[in-house]
């Protein structure tokens, strides 16, 4: 959507019909660090205009080219819920440890151990689709695997400072 100027203006005007403030779909940088994230959020507030711009007719004369095919159902949508508030959790993260240079052992511990906390709740949690448990899962390992480094610095920092 976001390389045609035509169907962001189509899709302009549905957010308008669906009393969305208008704008058009954001495109994902790969250089940028959790850019899927924020392009899902957009999407997930588009919802409703990217739903009526899958069914313009406008956009699916042609058998072949049609984006209908694009068109989510309401359990992906619902995964797609269901996953934002873990990409909040990173993205804001992100922003926080960016803003020094070089971010704190003090400052990264708590963060480790609420990220730990956060991604076994979203596994625990039932409720959710298996998808987003396994990708919280695989967050969980990930934060894991860092805060193990985190923890054999500390170690290796008081083996060589005995007197601390």
């Amino acid at each position: 959507i976001f390389n045609s100027g035509p169907m962001q203006v189509s899709l302009q005007r549905k957010c308008a019909n669906v009393n969305i403030k208008e704008q058009g779909m954001i495109c994902a940088v790969v250089t940028r660090w959790l850019t899927q994230g924020t392009v899902l959020q957009h999407a997930l507030k588009l919802h409703p205009a990217l739903d009526l711009l899958c069914d313009d007719l406008d956009w699916t004369p042609n058998h072949k080219k049609r984006i209908a095919k694009f068109k989510l159902d309401n359990d992906q949508w619902l995964f797609l819920e269901q996953l934002e508030p873990m990409l909040i959790m990173l993205f804001l993260a992100s922003e926080h440890m960016s803003k020094s240079k070089f971010p704190l052992i003090h400052e990264v511990i708590p963060l480790f151990d609420s990220f730990i906390n956060k991604f076994e709740d979203f596994i625990s949690d039932k409720d959710l689709f298996a998808g987003v448990r396994a990708a919280a899962v695989c967050g969980w390992a990930v934060i894991c695997k860092y805060y193990s480094k985190t923890v054999m610095s500390l170690q290796a920092l008081y083996a060589q400072n005995s007197w601390i």
